[in-house]
């Protein structure tokens, strides 16, 4: 019988942090700690305003992109907390989570035959969504040594013609290494040199207290986006 699937999609390899999530999802008493999501309800004002919504009969379709006024305020909170602003209408795109970011960004750009560098250990969606979009990833193994770091000469070493986008998979999951705005400027040089595309996916923990706002991740943030042309070769998926 011919196989319904894809030749393509029997290459990908389950999680295996999913596999985890569901052994220990059917344990008692067993605190998982395989997924990145808080140990804590969402907060009810934030439930309440869902609710409200669905009492308002807000269930309709929407832009693809997003909802205006949600662009608009993610426009505000980025120029309020970072100092940098983007074109709601050009710029921001609204989507369930940094996967489908992610997935959204390479199917865009790649090519069949463009390679995709992606720095591991690393979040396990960067291959698959890479493998699907028809690029083929080249795997750059980071270091103890380097604290698990992209350092230029690595990168210089994985840059090929065919290189067409580099993930920077900072602050990193699972080591936690980040790189300092230092880094972050060799790593646009090396890169910019090669007519490289960089695309970084940022993500931001939740501050214990307010004293703590300012978390190593803001900082990788802040320090992206002040790289000369950085907003034009870094796509954040946030």
């Amino acid at each position: 019988m011919r196989n319904p699937l894809s030749k393509t999609i029997t290459t990908i390899q389950p999680s295996g942090i999913r596999k985890f999530f569901d052994i220990v999802h059917e344990m008692k008493d067993a605190i998982s700690l395989g997924v990145g999501e808080p140990d804590f309800d969402t907060p009810w004002h934030i439930r309440d305003e869902g609710i409200y919504s669905l009492e308002k009969g807000r269930t309709f379709y929407t832009s693809n992109a997003g909802l205006k006024e949600l662009k608009i305020e993610i426009d505000k909170y980025l120029k309020r907390r970072f100092g940098v602003s983007y074109d709601y209408n050009n710029e921001i795109m609204v989507t369930v989570g940094g996967s489908e970011a992610i997935d959204i960004a390479m199917r865009a750009m790649l090519d069949p035959g463009d390679e995709v560098l992606i720095p591991q250990p690393s979040y396990v969606s960067y291959l698959p969504c890479c493998v699907l979009a028809n690029g083929t990833p080249v795997i750059i193994e980071l270091k103890a040594e380097n604290q698990f770091r992209l350092t230029p000469e690595e990168l210089e070493a994985a840059i090929t013609p065919k290189t067409k986008l580099l993930v920077l998979p900072f602050p990193n999951n699972p080591t936690g290494a980040i790189m300092e705005k230092e880094d972050l400027e060799k790593i646009a040089d090396a890169s910019g040199t090669r007519n490289g595309r960089v695309a970084g996916k940022i993500t931001r923990q939740l501050p214990a207290t307010r004293q703590q706002q300012h978390t190593c991740r803001d900082r990788y943030f802040r320090s992206q986006i002040h790289i000369p042309k950085g907003k034009d070769t870094f796509f954040t998926c946030k």
